[in-house]
């Protein structure tokens, strides 16, 4: 069998589908801590809020620094969890791009569809309530369109298939 150079576009599309994994686990760390932040003494939490970014948050009382801290706790976060399960799912793609394995291609396609489908959804009201993930959510839909165009290129397909019309 002959080695496969990764090509750049492959190496690049594996990154995009790391960073969030990287995200994800940054996130999952900063919950964790905030564990932590809620056996503090009332008078160690004032003291936080006065920093600033609590402060930025708009927190100001006890009990808002304590309601928000428990929503940063991942086992009170669901979609932190769900964001741990689908990173799993990006990291085993990512690597299995570089390894040129055939599902591999089919099955960053199908997660950039589903990536673009639900950052579609925040752009409807109600859909989360949120505004400030916008930007972010219209950078992600044009991100994995590109990476749907890049893996759809004939040559790229032919690494994943080695020349056979599937």
């Amino acid at each position: 069998m002959v080695d496969k150079k990764v090509p750049l576009g492959i190496k690049i599309v594996s990154i995009l589908l790391i960073l969030p994994v990287l995200a994800t686990l940054i996130m999952f760390f900063i919950g964790s801590m905030s564990k932590a932040a809620l056996m503090l003494p009332d008078s160690k939490k004032i003291e936080l809020m006065q920093t600033t970014q609590w402060k930025l948050l708009n927190i100001t009382t006890i009990e808002q620094f304590d309601t928000y801290t428990k929503k940063t706790i991942p086992s009170n976060n669901p979609s932190l969890i769900w964001g741990i399960f689908i990173g799993i799912i990006a990291l085993i793609l990512a690597i299995s791009l570089w390894n040129f394995k055939l599902w591999s291609r089919m099955g960053t396609l199908i997660y950039s569809c589903f990536t673009i489908l639900m950052s579609i959804l925040w752009f409807f009201p109600g859909a989360t309530g949120k505004t400030s993930f916008l930007f972010g959510k219209f950078f992600s839909i044009v991100t994995y369109a590109v990476i749907i165009y890049y893996l759809n290129r004939p040559n790229i397909k032919e690494q994943f298939t080695g020349g056979k019309n599937l």
